[in-house]
């Protein structure tokens, strides 16, 4: 990921996402009086996979409004925001 963005302080940073979805699968599963079964780590891989590429496309926004100058709070909302459609 390091080669993709050509910066590790971003790949890292993207890295540091998985444990926060983790906690929150298995906070949940708590919380639901869940077991952690086999569909249950199936859904916890596609998890993964999800927040992986959520967070590539998104590093990948923000560089492109880096690119274009803008300061760094509004590139970052912008980033956010970027995903959603507006009506």
């Amino acid at each position: 990921m390091a080669g993709l963005f050509e910066s590790v302080r971003q790949a890292i940073g993207l890295m540091l996402a998985l444990p926060f979805a983790l906690a929150g699968a298995f906070w949940t599963l708590w919380l639901t009086g869940t077991d952690f079964d086999q569909p249950a780590a199936v859904g916890l891989l596609l998890l993964i996979g999800v927040v992986v590429n959520n967070g590539i496309v998104m590093i990948e926004h923000i560089n492109q409004y880096r690119r274009g100058g803008w300061s760094v709070p509004r590139r970052c909302c912008a980033a956010a925001e970027s995903g959603y459609v507006r009506s």
